[in-house]
C-alpha cells in the first residue's frame, strides 16, 4: 500500500512542478505588460486566455503524438474565430442596453479580443517550448536507462554468474552457451 501511496505522491509531485507552476508562471509573464493598463478587463482576459494558451502548449510540445499537434491548432483557430467573431457583438449590445458606450469604451471588446489573441499566441508558444525540453529530457532518460539495463544483463550479470561459479568450484561456461 505503501507503494501505491510513493507513486501518487510523485505523480503529484511531477503534476505540480511540471503542469500547475508552468502553466501559471507562462501566463504572468505573458499577462505582466497588460498589467501597466490597470484595466481589470484586459488583465483578466489576458491571464485567461494565457492560461488556455500555455494548456494547449504544453500539451503540444510534450506530446509525442502528431495527432495532438495536428488537432490543437485547429481547436486553438476555432476558439479565437468565435472569440473574436461574438465577443466584440455582445459587449457593444451590452453597453448599448446598460447605455455606457462611448468612444473608448467602444473600442474596449476590440482590443480584448486582440490582447486574448495574442496572449493566448505567446503563452502558447513559451509552454509548447517547455514542453518539448520536458520531453526531451524523459527520452534522454529513457535512453540512459536502456543502456544501464544493456551494460547490467549483457556485462555485469555474466562476470557476477562467473564469479559465483568460480568461487562455489562449478565450470565457467563459455560465452555464447
Amino acid at each position: 500500500m505503501q507503494a501505491y501511496a510513493d507513486v501518487i505522491q510523485l505523480h503529484l509531485t511531477v503534476a505540480f512542478w511540471f503542469g500547475l507552476v508552468p502553466l501559471i508562471a507562462v501566463a504572468f509573464a505573458v499577462t505582466f505588460p497588460i498589467l501597466f493598463t490597470r484595466n481589470g478587463i484586459l488583465i483578466g482576459v489576458a491571464f485567461g486566455f494565457s492560461i488556455i494558451g500555455a494548456s494547449i502548449g504544453l500539451m503540444m510540445g510534450s506530446s509525442r503524438e502528431p495527432a495532438v499537434a495536428a488537432i490543437l491548432p485547429g481547436l486553438l483557430t476555432l476558439l479565437t474565430g468565435a472569440v473574436a467573431f461574438l465577443m466584440p457583438k455582445e459587449v457593444l449590445r451590452a453597453m448599448d442596453a446598460i447605455g455606457i458606450r462611448s468612444q473608448s469604451a467602444s473600442r474596449l471588446p476590440y482590443v480584448a479580443v486582440m490582447v486574448a489573441i495574442c496572449c493566448m499566441a505567446g503563452a502558447m508558444v513559451f509552454s509548447a517550448n517547455f514542453g518539448a525540453s520536458v520531453r526531451e529530457a524523459n527520452e534522454v532518460s529513457a535512453e540512459q536507462r536502456a543502456r544501464a539495463r544493456l551494460i547490467f544483463e549483457q556485462i555485469e550479470l555474466p562476470y557476477e554468474r562467473d564469479q559465483i561459479r568460480q568461487h562455489t568450484g562449478m565450470p565457467i561456461m563459455p560465452v555464447g552457451e
